[in-house]
């Protein structure tokens, strides 16, 4: 398969990976506290209803959601099906790519123009890097999910390899409905548990959702404006440094000495120029830091991945996804 222009790989800003539902998430601890198995899965609701409870939300919320859950096997099922992803990184992208979702995500980005301006200002966060990430999650809202985002977090809380983490996805799903943000029958997403039109875990919705419509709730669902800026709002808390692009391809000198680049340290800007690093188009920017990124390896095309390539990383850890984006 023909490697893609670099032109096409900006182009993947619009993609979809539409099988692949990801979600911004909080850390997980390094290694999950040791917590003896409830014997059943209505002694896990039990114990995960008063955890909710010691947590703040109301025992009404809690005497009302418990009995509405269920377990769902297929959950199981597609969480144990997922490989490490080993494909090449090109033929990643190049599955991602698809010009009628690039042509939309102009169309909405120019449709949504004043939203994202607005949001720019606000946040620091340029509006394609938002209006990428609305396309590579669902689709431009086409594609949300139809999982009970409760059954999902309590199933795999109870049975799953990340027990910890999601059950405080379920008492933070608790937590959205106490607050009123949604009513259990919207409460909907992917098998992962991600939801809205920029699938949002729980948690990351507790913590970074905002009301940008002004209608008093944060409706990820309905309200783009609300899904937007809720994206906008994470990536800003997660380091998308105001005013400096993502990073940009480069290309390095003849004879660049490979193994003296520590690829976890960023840089400043300046400091690659002084080791002969040049952009392959324009100039390098004049402030911020990055890392050097060869996805392909040395024989690759070769990148300056700065803080918002890194902020990216924390709406979802996959490097060829923030590439995409």
């Amino acid at each position: 398969m023909p490697r893609p222009s670099m032109s096409a790989i900006l182009l993947a800003a619009t993609g979809l990976f539409a099988a692949c539902q990801t979600a911004p998430v909080a850390m997980a601890p390094a290694a999950e506290a040791a917590r003896p198995a409830p014997r059943d899965f209505a002694a896990w609701l039990r114990e995960a209803g008063r955890e909710a409870e010691a947590a703040g939300v109301s025992p009404a919320t809690v005497r009302r959601a418990l009995p509405t859950v269920r377990q769902v096997p297929r959950v199981l099922e597609l969480d144990a099906r997922q490989p490490e992803f080993a494909r090449p990184i090109w033929e990643y992208l190049a599955g991602a790519i698809s010009a009628a979702r690039v042509q939309r995500g102009r169309v909405l980005r120019a449709q949504h123009a004043a939203l994202l301006a607005r949001l720019e200002v606000e946040y620091g966060v340029p509006g394609e890097a938002v209006v990428a990430i609305w396309g590579m999650e669902t689709d431009y809202g086409r594609v949300l999910g139809d999982f009970r985002v409760l059954d999902v977090v309590a199933t795999l809380g109870f049975d799953g390899r990340r027990a910890e983490r999601y059950r405080a996805e379920f008492v933070d799903a608790l937590r959205l409905l106490d607050a009123g943000d949604v009513v259990p029958g919207q409460l909907r997403g992917s098998w992962a548990g991600a939801m809205g039109q920029t699938q949002f875990m729980p948690s990351t919705f507790v913590r970074h959702a905002v009301d940008a419509d002004g209608d008093g709730r944060r409706d990820l669902w309905a309200s783009t404006a609300d899904a937007l800026a809720s994206s906008a709002n994470f990536l800003a808390r997660a380091g998308w440094p105001r005013g400096e692009p993502w990073g940009l391809e480069v290309r390095l000198p003849a004879g660049f000495d490979w193994a003296a680049v520590d690829f976890e340290r960023p840089r400043p800007y300046a400091e690659w120029a002084a080791l002969g690093v040049t952009a392959a188009a324009g100039a390098l920017p004049a402030t911020g830091q990055a890392t050097l990124l060869a996805p392909a390896g040395h024989r690759g095309p070769v990148f300056l991945a700065g803080d918002g390539f890194r902020a990216l990383l924390k709406y979802n850890t996959s490097t060829a996804y923030a590439l995409a984006v």
